[in-house]
């Protein structure tokens, strides 16, 4: 039995519990697993993956952004482009539950 010590403690752990379940909800879309696992290789632009995985420039970015949203990813602008990378302090969490799905 779990035990909690205060009603933050309650609170905590129902925010963790409510982020892995959205972080495993989009994980579960192919196409946003493949681009995680493509990024969690080598870092890469937007144009880079659409064009890797054969998909729309708008749903690449779309996909990019709830990825960023859940902080899966993170990004450094290099001029006109913008670099995505694995954010390592989530990578943990997301290698977890990838081996649940």
């Amino acid at each position: 039995m779990i035990q909690y010590n205060t009603v933050d403690d309650v609170f905590l752990k129902r925010r963790k519990i409510k982020r892995m379940e959205m972080i495993g909800k989009a994980l579960s879309h192919p196409t946003i697993r493949s681009m995680y696992l493509r990024l969690s290789q080598t870092p890469q632009t937007v144009t880079e993956l659409y064009c890797n995985l054969r998909i729309e420039q708008t749903v690449c970015s779309q996909f990019l952004a709830k990825m960023r949203d859940l902080k899966l990813v993170k990004y450094r602008r290099e001029g006109k482009n913008v670099r995505y990378s694995i954010n390592k302090n989530t990578e943990e969490t997301v290698f977890l539950i990838l081996k649940m799905l």
